[in-house]
């Protein structure tokens, strides 16, 4: 790997400074996780590699769709990771039936959180391999250039 400049030094703190945040806003939402939500993920990560499984045995899955069944997989194992350390892993009942429920409204916000994590890791990644120009002093706009992409054969198979 070629040495990072200053730019791409700049970008990856702030990227990772930006992690951190993110991170301890996840841990914060799944302390307000219960066992239902819990055993809703452990339910989503079979239903997900139960489905690739058999699209893959059908042969209709795309390389598209491999993709994002994997970027999904990735993000409900940290789920169950945050839910199993951090939750009170109750059961929380719905107020009007008594019965056992899952928080569909934490449920989503958690995933879009850690799929926020997740972009962000990858994007760390992207500033590792290509230049970066700062497009503000906050670090908040970056333009990355992928021309290399075109006449770097290595990091074409990368991108």
């Amino acid at each position: 790997m070629e040495k990072l400049n200053e730019n791409q030094k700049k970008v990856i703190a702030k990227l990772k400074s930006e992690i951190q945040k993110d991170i301890k806003i996840a841990v914060e939402m799944a302390k307000y996780g219960g066992l239902f939500d819990l055993l809703y993920f452990l339910y989503t990560l079979k239903i997900n590699r139960l489905e690739l499984v058999y699209k893959q045995k059908k042969q209709s899955s795309t390389s598209l769709h491999k993709i994002a069944t994997n970027l999904f997989e990735e993000t409900t194992k940290y789920i169950i990771q945050l839910l199993l350390k951090y939750s009170k892993q109750n059961i929380v009942k719905n107020k009007k039936t008594g019965m056992p429920s899952v928080n569909f409204k934490l449920a989503e916000s958690l995933i879009n959180q850690c799929n926020l994590i997740n972009s962000k890791y990858e994007s760390i990644f992207l500033m590792q391999l290509f230049d970066v120009e700062i497009l503000d002093e906050n670090i908040k706009n970056v333009k990355i250039n992928v021309h290399e992409a075109t006449t770097n054969k290595n990091k074409n198979k990368f991108l």
